[in-house]
């Protein structure tokens, strides 16, 4: 019996200690040359096809679900240690007023099953945290240390000046006033998406995938978010989940912005974890497909970030030269982005995004939230290749 004990304390040891093993072993390896990315081509792709395809059937977003489980279990765990705090001090404080001198056998049978209780739930939270850690590491982490994107795409990456960005910029607002006609639009006036639009997404990288081989093999498939004006408030149009593998989208957001986002956390997927890096990705896969809606969710997604750039390096001059050249049917989208962005901004957003901006700067994106703009660079390197 007692070697049966000896035996399940050590598989529950083993159990617990295995993933903080491994996530060591990572972080000691990750920043050696060449390790992330033969990690990111060999070892990554098992959880897509296991985790990813295990969730990619399930109609809604398991991680989302998973939060809220997770914030009501903490809650209720705070709830219960409170409660049995309070309780202890109660029997304290009889036991002291001598009303309470000695346990009954059945008092203190009890009094151990609750601790044995209290032990097992510690040990599951244990068991999650490590677990998570783990994956959290293996499937997101490591991944910020790949080489850049720029090298699957065989662009060379240099500096550019403004008259260079000014011409992208141009370029990208002769391609939206084409695809602004060849669109449908709902009875606002507003980009109107099919009802295919997450199959079509999910499409345009797998098309992708044929031209770049780094973006071929499984994608699951995209998870709109349930509560996604909760997202909103938050400042978010998507979610990458590194427990589920799930591309989560905000289904509230513009409609111009759902397939580009949709591919941008698709590429997440394939182990392009910076944002910068997914957010080129997502361009050349709706740029390159050939339904008009992705490419003008692409095109337009990607015209923003060009001229923002433009517009921060103080040339407004050109800046509002090319918006006044915008078709109305263009002009209508961004306005309408505008306006619903604007309504959530706030303290939670503004807490979001500075919790955001030191995550991506723990890992490696020294420029913060900056390094959304970052894309342009990618953009400038493809403009230069043409």
């Amino acid at each position: 019996m007692k070697k049966t004990s000896t035996k399940k304390h050590m598989i529950r040891w083993f159990i617990l200690c295995l993933p903080l093993v491994l996530t060591i072993l990572l972080r000691l390896f990750w920043n050696k040359k060449g390790f992330a990315d033969w990690y990111a081509s060999t070892i990554f792709p098992f959880f897509p096809n296991t985790i990813g395809r295990l969730f990619s059937p399930i109609p809604f977003s398991v991680y989302e679900w998973i939060l809220y489980v997770l914030a009501f279990f903490c809650l209720s765990f705070l709830l219960y240690l409170l409660v049995t705090f309070i309780r202890w001090i109660y029997v304290r404080i009889q036991s002291m007023r001598g009303k309470r001198r000695k346990l009954s056998f059945r008092q203190n049978r009890s009094s151990s099953h609750k601790k044995q209780s209290l032990f097992r739930i510690i040990y599951a939270i244990t068991f999650l945290v490590c677990w998570g850690i783990f994956l959290l590491h293996a499937t997101d982490l490591i991944n910020y240390r790949r080489t850049s994107v720029a090298v699957d795409f065989g662009l060379t990456m240099r500096p550019s000046s403004v008259k260079d960005l000014t011409a992208l910029c141009e370029e990208l607002a002769k391609d939206l006033n084409t695809l602004s006609k060849q669109i449908e639009v709902d009875e606002e006036g507003l980009l109107k998406l099919p009802s295919t639009y997450e199959q079509d997404a999910k499409k345009a990288m797998e098309q992708l995938g044929k031209t770049y081989p780094a973006f071929s093999g499984y994608y699951p498939n995209p998870k709109p978010v349930t509560f996604s004006r909760g997202m909103s408030h938050l400042n978010l149009t998507g979610m990458y989940s590194p427990f589920t593998i799930e591309a989560n989208y905000n289904k509230d957001a513009p409609s111009y912005n759902i397939p580009y986002t949709i591919c941008h956390e698709l590429a997440h997927l394939k182990g392009f974890i910076r944002e910068d890096e997914a957010g080129f990705i997502a361009y050349m896969a709706c740029s390159s497909s050939n339904d008009p809606t992705l490419r003008y969710s692409g095109t337009l997604s990607a015209f923003i970030y060009a001229t923002n750039a433009l517009y921060s390096t103080g040339d407004t001059k050109d800046y509002q030269k090319i918006f006044n050249q915008l078709s109305k049917q263009v002009l209508r989208d961004i306005q309408y982005n505008s306006f619903y962005w604007n309504q959530f901004e706030g303290t939670i957003s503004d807490v979001a995004e500075s919790a955001n901006d030191l995550y991506l700067k723990a890992n490696h994106q020294e420029d913060g939230v900056q390094s959304y703009g970052r894309m342009v660079d990618l953009m400038l390197a493809l403009y230069h290749s043409k």
